[in-house]
């Protein structure tokens, strides 16, 4: 995979910016998600513990995977067990190396990692929750709804 997937240049991704990005997320460089498949239960058991999903149920290996707002994949993690949160892979593997300042990458609001983004003066961009309130502020439903029609 690491051969057929890279970062692609600033400037490459602003010049063909699709409009729905142009509008709201200007310096988007990549939608970052994880993604699991499915393996064979390992024999070792440290192993196998690492490797359970509680999300899927099953033993698992976790990816990382960013895509431009083009549509093109432009980053792949290593694989990690399935219990490996999104937040830690995304410190943990290169990906955060790729930053530049000013860069805003959009994930789902698993990942909590605005510290870790912020150091290399980058932003990121979630959904809101609404967890521990009836329901979502003004502010917050139209931030969501905005970044929820770009995606």
């Amino acid at each position: 995979v690491p051969v057929c997937v890279f970062w692609p240049q600033r400037p490459h991704v602003q010049t063909s910016l699709p409009m729905c990005f142009r509008k709201t997320f200007q310096s988007c460089m990549p939608v970052i998600d994880c993604f699991e498949i499915a393996v064979e239960n390992p024999k070792d058991l440290k192993a196998r513990a690492r490797t359970y999903s509680q999300y899927k149920s099953k033993k698992t290996m976790k990816y990382l995977m960013g895509i431009s707002p083009q549509e093109v994949i432009s980053f792949v993690s290593k694989g990690w067990g399935g219990r490996t949160t999104d937040a830690h892979i995304t410190a943990n593997s290169s990906f955060l190396d790729n930053l530049l300042p000013g860069d805003l990458i959009l994930a789902d609001c698993g990942f909590t990692i605005q510290n870790q983004v912020g150091l290399h003066c980058a932003k990121v961009e979630a959904p809101a929750l609404s967890r521990g309130k009836k329901q979502l502020g003004a502010v917050e439903l139209e931030d969501s709804r905005k970044l929820a029609a770009t995606c």
